[in-house]
């Protein structure tokens, strides 16, 4: 990805100059958002995800640090990428990974991770045709609500991503333990592995390791889940070829939440990329749409990294 940009979140004690990203997105593509990029929160909410339950008082207050930055983004039941900005609105993605986040950690209650996975479930496409970046499929959870709930944030567009679908049933299913209000979006996620789409990565997740952890997680949630994707998944798994850390460590949790053996050349290969000072190096994980601008940094490689070892010992 040769016009990628990394920014760095300040969550992790690596801070980003302010504005200096956006002068870099202006100056090399012409392009002005209006606001600083470097300051989310998504990658706080994908790292509290995958954080192991925090033991000794260093990893609390490391864990605590990151919540900060999680709760910084709510918006009532929602939570958005940016929370600095109201124009750029709350989106299912967020809102799925860091409720379930969350949750797990002790930190929200049931009640309001139900009322979070209602929210969810309202972001059903509610007929198909077309949209911006291919066909609208009814039934399907959306990116973006199309509610008017944020009266200050413009207009995303209705659109799907695979990635960010598989993460929706995942904290879905955590909160009510069913998913009927899921199936069409599962059958969307099949059709998406099946047919190799996955392949060429989605709108926000360039890499096709990003989608195989995330429907790995619905999987170890939901059985009937897994009984559409396991398969495939474990097919996928079984032919992919991942160099890079993130790849690696991303590709080794989903393995393990498949059950499957033979991970240790993975692993092997992850041990040897760690860096002197214990970090792992960075990859772009996520994007910005239409931006191009990559989100990645050796903290949330490292934080998937440590996983995927920590699952190892576990």
């Amino acid at each position: 990805m040769p016009s990628s940009l990394y920014s760095f979140n300040p969550a992790f004690a690596e801070i980003t100059p302010p504005g200096a990203v956006r002068r870099l997105l202006r100056r090399r593509h012409g392009t002005d958002i209006g606001f600083d990029p470097a300051d989310e929160a998504f990658s706080a909410m994908l790292a509290l995800a995958v954080l192991p339950p925090a033991g000794t008082p260093a990893e609390r207050q490391f864990v605590a640090a990151v919540v900060r930055q999680v709760e910084s983004a709510r918006r009532g039941s929602r939570f958005a990428f940016f929370p600095g900005v109201p124009a750029f609105p709350a989106d299912t993605d967020c809102t799925a990974v860091a409720a379930g986040a969350l949750f797990e950690h002790g930190l929200m209650p049931r009640s309001r991770l139900l009322t979070a996975a209602q929210e969810l479930v309202r972001s059903a496409a509610r007929t198909g045709g077309e949209m911006a970046n291919g066909p609208l499929h009814e039934g399907v959870f959306l990116v973006y609500w199309d509610d008017g709930a944020e009266p200050r944030a413009r207009p995303r567009g209705r659109k799907h991503d695979a990635v960010a679908s598989a993460n929706v049933i995942a904290t879905v299913h955590l909160a009510t333990g069913h998913t009927d209000a899921s199936l069409a979006t599962l059958a969307y996620l099949r059709r998406h592995l099946t047919s190799g789409d996955y392949l060429m990565g989605t709108r926000y997740y360039p890499s096709p390791a990003a989608f195989v952890h995330a429907a790995a997680r619905v999987c170890l949630r939901c059985e009937h889940c897994a009984g559409q994707l396991a398969g495939p998944l474990t097919t996928a798994l079984s032919r992919a070829e991942p160099k890079a850390a993130l790849d690696l460590a991303l590709l080794a949790i989903a393995a393990n939440h498949l059950g499957l053996t033979g991970l240790a050349p993975w692993r092997e290969q992850l041990a040897a990329q760690q860096r002197q000072d214990g970090s792992w190096p960075p990859s772009g994980y996520f994007r910005m749409g239409r931006v191009p601008l990559w989100f990645g940094s050796p903290h949330l490689t490292t934080v998937f990294a440590i996983r995927a070892l920590y699952e190892e010992m576990s």
